[in-house]
């Protein structure tokens, strides 16, 4: 019934106004019927009680709250229904006839007829010890409750006599109650340990940045209830960045900092795989497929002792749990197309999810994936046509570009009976780029050729011995591959000059770790052994005659030991633990002690400090040859120990240590952080712009600076704003200190999200301050005896001591759900980077300009991604 023919109702709510409230024929009054309104609204629930019912309700919209939304249950005879949503929505029912009801607002002051009952109790564990924030969930109306710091817990719902009330902690069984049975009195709920959840903490909420572990280690998102701004899909590595503190200067995955320093210095991986090469198509698409990361987890703080590396990392992690049902998916967007499919074996006791992506460039030439590719390749030797007329007003030359990427990934969870837990993961990700020069004029056209792979295999078993004691075995085998070719006077075979470049990283991992967990206390220790294998090979064939420019390659072997203890004591947790490490490629004696303590308090129910202090190191030591593609394709690898200096080892130290607070209640919730970092010596051209420029071998790198995040969910909304004030500096051998070129002061993230039935929408705003270049001070010519030219020389007398102008963007993504009464659901989302086409400037740099006369300096701008509109279709059954 329209609004329009609804209203013509309320002259008769005079006439009717000392009638009975809710008079029913008999007919109604025998059915009983359940109804279960998740985040619904006022119109929706009147709706469904209409169909359900076969009745009419005669109102006008201005009696409803229209932007609230509601999450209760129901079940009874339509009597008992309609009393309780009179008492839900605040209205009165007048009956005019046996299917139509007037609806009526409530005068102030007029007794509700139904208040919701209240549920409450305590949960308490084996010790019968109250456990803080405990999780009380009713899955069937998506609502959730947390214990407070005694236990108890206490809340008004209506709730219909067929939900199931569950009671859940970390590393807990879940204990569930029928809504009657926890109605009836207060409940004393005591928990069993559970067996398979021993191990590491991870906490999953809805919000778009989750809850944080109690020690506040590691932050993690959810990514099924997140849809981060200028994103169609659920890239992990996009998602991560919602978090205070990661981000990145240059729009590219490669780039990704957390808490300042080099981007080399995070160690990232997926289901246990290093991910050595973290751009799959160097923009801002991950390589992980979105359809297998269930679950980001972000230390910023520094990992446990359990955990070598660096001093920051991101994981991406496929969740599997028992489930008897097959679901698919299917994502087609304007770069890639998408298939993922999980199936139960044997009964559930074998979980597998599988992936596959494959980009659509061969069919679909897209402006969404030529903007990425165009933002990529500004500058180098194969820039694309546009950078060709930009820099070197060249128009009768061109450049025909090609590109593609394919990855497969598959995981698998074997539970063969309670005490058995094995979890085997793969990852493949393929990519390649071909570049064609094209002109009337060239003498020797040119061609280059790149393919990049990284991958590997993980494979972990767990053991329970008893509900306090697991052994846990893992391997995991990671690969990088990069093979490059460049081809001079491609179209003469018999005269072209084909130079390669082949690079290769294998990285083996064994693990064994014990667990023993009782009471208040955890203690964990284990072993590990890495090995590390590389080779760089750099030739050129002409003719048939091979050149050799380079060769080189080096093994590693690392050893460490670990032992952990947390002791949980009231309102404080402590964590403190010690990590031993020899690694054979160091310079003799040195080995790695690092301590590493952890402290939480809690004084209110509101409030929690924590403290961090730890050492760290990492294998990381060089950055890939230079490359004629000049893309962001940049990683660390391990070499041999051939520096002609006493300070060279292929590894670096970080010392970290931060203070914080978390202040939440209820919808609101802000967090603030001090933190400082320092690396001790570091050879790496990351920190260089390019070739002519390259002063930061072994150099220190100093950061100190203060996060602040303030969030807010409630009903359908939630916003969260991130403050990055920061400070990082380099130290060279000279004692000189400037400017990292990544260093950005200021950083500033908006993200607003709403969320209404099958509409979603997320809209971002980043500002970030202008990074610093050097500007030259002299450009040189060096001449030979004949005088003839021999090379050209920008010369600086200062560092990074020039700032860019700042960075600012607008991002949109929207998705929505279409209405199919269907076991197979559709969704089409939207979004646009840069929804305002703000010409921003990510990187700056000084090159030798050819085009002058005579040949000097130029300063090359590289622009970061205009207005970039993107679609996307999901379909999942």
């Amino acid at each position: 019934m329209t609004l329009m023919n609804k209203t013509l109702f309320f002259p008769l709510i005079k006439i009717c106004s000392l009638g009975f409230l809710f008079l029913f024929p008999t007919l109604l009054l025998s059915q009983v019927n359940s109804f279960h309104f998740i985040q619904s609204d006022p119109i929706s629930i009147l709706d469904s009680i209409e169909n359900q019912y076969g009745i009419d309700f005669n109102y006008d919209h201005s009696i409803l709250e229209i932007d609230q939304t509601y999450s209760f249950g129901v079940s009874g005879t339509s009597e008992e229904v309609l009393q309780v949503l009179s008492s839900m929505l605040k209205v009165k029912a007048i009956q005019l006839d046996d299917q139509v009801f007037v609806l009526q607002r409530l005068e102030e002051g007029t007794v509700v007829q139904m208040e919701p009952p209240i549920i409450s109790g305590r949960v308490v564990d084996e010790f019968q010890k109250g456990m803080v924030a405990a999780r009380i969930s009713i899955p069937m109306l998506g609502l959730y409750e947390e214990t407070d710091l005694n236990g108890n817990f206490a809340f008004r719902c209506f709730l219909a006599g067929d939900e199931e009330i569950q009671f859940s902690y970390l590393g807990y069984e879940t204990f569930s109650l029928r809504s009657n049975q926890c109605i009836a009195s207060a409940k004393v709920i005591s928990l069993k340990p559970k067996n398979h959840l021993l191990g590491e903490i991870i906490i999953q909420q809805k919000r778009p940045v989750s809850e944080t572990e109690l020690l506040n280690q590691q932050s993690n998102i959810n990514t099924k209830d997140v849809l981060a701004a200028g994103t169609v899909e659920n890239d992990g590595l996009a998602l991560s960045q919602q978090i205070v503190g990661v981000y990145n200067a240059t729009e590219s995955m490669n780039d990704i900092q957390i808490r300042g320093g080099s981007p080399g210095q995070n160690q990232l991986s997926v289901n246990g795989i290093r991910l050595f090469q973290t751009s799959l198509y160097y923009g801002k698409v991950a390589s992980v497929n979105p359809l297998m990361t269930d679950l980001i987890s972000v230390n910023k703080n520094g990992a446990a002792s359990n955990r070598a590396g660096g001093a920051s990392s991101i994981e991406l992690n496929t969740s599997l749990e028992q489930d008897s049902t097959i679901t698919g998916t299917w994502h087609t967007n304007l770069l890639f197309t998408n298939a993922g499919l999980k199936v139960p074996l044997f009964k559930g006791k074998l979980q597998a999810k599988i992936a596959y992506r494959r980009s659509i460039n061969d069919f679909i030439k897209s402006r969404y994936a030529q903007n990425f590719f165009d933002n990529s390749f500004q500058f180098g030797s194969f820039p694309n046509t546009f950078f060709y007329k930009e820099l070197y007003n060249l128009d009768w030359l061109s450049v025909e570009t090609n590109f593609g990427f394919q990855d497969l990934s598959c995981s698998f969870l074997f539970k063969p009976n309670d005490r058995w837990q094995i979890q085997l993961n793969t990852l493949q990700v393929k990519n390649g780029f071909s570049f064609l020069e094209i002109g009337e004029f060239l003498d020797a056209p040119r061609a280059e050729v790149l393919n990049i792979s990284n991958g590997g295999v993980n494979l972990a078993a767990d053991y329970f011995w008893n509900p306090c004691w697991k052994t846990s075995a893992s391997f995991s085998r990671s690969s990088y591959a990069y093979n490059g070719a460049r081809i001079t006077n491609y179209l003469v075979p018999s005269r072209n000059r084909v130079r390669l470049r082949t690079n290769e990283v294998n990285h083996l991992s064994f693990r064994l770790d014990q667990v023993y967990k009782k009471g208040p206390m955890q203690t964990s220790f284990g072993l590990a052994l890495d090995f590390w294998k590389v080779g760089l090979e750099d030739f050129s064939v002409e003719q048939g005659v091979r050149e050799l420019f380079d060769v080189e390659g080096g093994e590693g072997v690392e050893q460490g030991i670990y032992i952990d203890q947390v002791y949980t004591l009231d309102r404080w947790k402590f964590q403190a633990g010690l990590r031993y490490s020899t690694f054979n490629l160091t310079l003799p004696g040195v080995n790695f002690l690092e301590p590493r303590v952890h402290v939480s308090f809690v004084p209110t129910e509101k409030i929690t400090l924590h403290g961090h202090y730890g050492q760290y190191h990492q294998v990381i030591s060089r950055f890939n040859e230079f490359t004629e593609l000049q893309a962001e394709n940049s990683f660390w690898y391990l070499v041999d120990e051939s520096a002609e200096t006493e300070d060279w080892r292929p590894v670096i130290t970080t010392e970290q240590a931060s203070l914080g607070f978390v202040w939440k209640d209820q919808a609101i919730e802000t967090s603030v952080d001090f933190y400082q970092k320092n690396t001790g010596l570091l050879w790496t051209s990351a920190f260089d712009y390019n070739y002519e420029e390259n002063p930061y071998f072994f150099v220190e790198s100093r950061v100190k600076g203060m996060e602040l995040s303030l969030g807010y969910q409630k009903n359908n909304w939630s916003f969260l704003n991130t403050y990055n004030w920061m400070q990082d500096r380099l130290v060279d051998q000279l004692g000189q200190s400037f400017n990292s070129p990544y260093f950005q002061p200021l950083r500033i993230g908006m993200q607003v999200s709403f969320q209404k039935e099958n509409l979603h929408a997320s809209l971002s705003w980043n500002f970030a301050s202008g990074r610093y270049y050097s500007e030259p001070e002299d450009f040189e010519i060096i001449t030979n005896p004949d005088g003839t030219v021999s090379s050209y020389s920008t010369l600086f007398s200062e560092l990074n001591n020039v700032q860019g102008p700042n960075y600012k963007r607008m991002d949109l993504s929207l998705k929505y759900n279409l209405p199919v009464k269907s076991k197979t659901k559709f969704a089409l989302s939207g979004s646009i980077i840069n929804l305002m086409n703000r010409a921003n400037i990510t990187r700056l740099m000084y090159f030798t300009d050819f085009t002058k006369e005579p040949v000097a300096t130029s300063l090359f701008q590289r622009k970061g991604l205009p207005f970039t509109p993107n679609i996307a279709l999901d379909i999942s059954f």
